[in-house]
């Protein structure tokens, strides 16, 4: 480096916002509170103001810019004190999440002088519109390197956002089991389960992606008729899902909550996991299905075949392949001997692979890899890590 070898690396995280439950504000959060302080100083800057309580003491300088517009008369103030920001600490490396927060960090990032411009997608781009798209082509030319956790969600980016490869790092990311060991929530909830009976369950938020209804499909064809489910999420409109269970005459059969904490202990009362989504970047929900050591079923979208192996640690299906997966469920129920197996088998592998310990050592090597490289950003090599076979 230019500067002294004991200089703290300053960076400033910059995200829409920081909604309670978020599969990339935990991996964020993960991240802010692991980091080595020694060597790394890390600030975090939330673009909408708090609407609800989170348990934000990261032990680093939290500021909300409080904009919701880029239209708002008040933004230009808002740019401008976020670039006093990054000026007055000094920052090194500005980190944007979102696509809101990539527009607002390559503006403030370039009049700061910021030399390194690190953008991050953890998703698959469901639903991006063109006009959206157009604006990430725009801005690549002003984003030095981008983040993110997934081989496929990098082949997407190249693809879609015409971003180069050379400057793309893969970083999976980092699992940690949350239970305290305390009571089980689903009593808390009311919810009582016979356990003499195989319980099939999901964890995912009721949003159209989600694809509640594939879960729904897939348990009403199973053979089994004694199987128990067991839904984990929120979403604003239920309703929908609940009448198409009645419909399929399983409604009897299934449990929903809304629950956020000791997820863990749930998923070890589950015989089989399911994933029914329709797009995903890396799934925090399929890592802690195996971490738990459960099989697993999960349709062939974004990162789930880098977390599954397939017939070796859970089942990768072709997308909306409801029946397959139905039948592979009934599989594992039919033989808890090799579901056992491959739930073995799918901890070890989560393990090796998902640590936070991992995502964030190769996370500090990242920052301090371009700190070190070339100050022309399209000479730095950036090694990605590698999908154990």
């Amino acid at each position: 480096m230019n500067a002294k070898a004991d200089k703290k690396i300053r960076i400033a995280y910059l995200i829409n916002h920081f909604g309670k439950g978020g599969g990339t504000e935990n991996q964020l959060a993960i991240l802010i509170r692991n980091i080595d302080r020694t060597r790394f100083e890390p600030h975090l800057l939330i673009m909408k103001p708090l609407w609800e309580e989170v348990n934000l003491d990261f032990g680093c300088k939290v500021t909300f810019l409080n904009t919701t517009s880029f239209l708002s008369l008040k933004f230009p103030a808002v740019l401008w004190r976020l670039v006093r920001y990054l000026r007055q600490h000094r920052i090194d490396i500005i980190q944007m999440f979102f696509f809101d927060a990539r527009i607002l960090g390559v503006m403030a990032g370039k009049l700061a002088g910021i030399k390194r411009i690190v953008a991050s997608r953890r998703d698959f781009g469901y639903n991006l519109p063109d006009n959206r798209l157009s604006v990430l082509r725009f801005l690549r030319r002003f984003v030095d390197y981008m983040l993110v956790n997934a081989h496929r969600v990098k082949s997407m980016v190249v693809e879609k956002e015409l971003f180069p490869a050379e400057r793309i790092t893969v970083i999976h990311n980092g699992v940690e089991l949350d239970s305290n060991g305390g009571n089980d929530p689903l009593e808390e909830q009311g919810i009582t389960l016979d356990d003499s009976r195989p319980i099939l369950g999901m964890v995912a938020n009721l949003r159209p992606v989600k694809r509640i209804d594939r879960f729904i499909d897939v348990a009403s064809r199973l053979k089994r008729k004694d199987v128990q489910f067991v839904l984990i999420g929120w979403g604003p409109d239920p309703e929908k899902y609940w009448q198409m269970a009645r419909e399929k005459g399983i409604m009897d059969r299934i449990s929903t909550a809304h629950i956020v904490h000791d997820i863990d202990l749930i998923i070890k009362r589950f015989d089989v996991a399911l994933l029914t989504s329709q797009s995903e970047g890396l799934s925090n929900s399929l890592i802690e299905y195996c971490l738990c050591g459960k099989p697993a079923a999960a349709f062939d979208i974004g990162g789930n075949a880098e977390i599954l192996e397939n017939d070796v640690t859970g089942y990768i299906i072709e997308d909306g392949d409801t029946t397959t997966m139905a039948e592979k469920v009934d599989y594992l129920l039919d033989h808890p001997d090799i579901a056992a197996e491959m739930g073995r088998k799918s901890a070890e592998r989560a393990k090796e692979m998902f640590g936070v310990s991992k995502m964030v050592s190769s996370t500090e090597d990242f920052y301090k890899m371009i700190m070190q490289s070339n100050k022309d950003r399209k000479t730095a090599v950036v090694e990605e890590n590698h999908v154990p076979g």
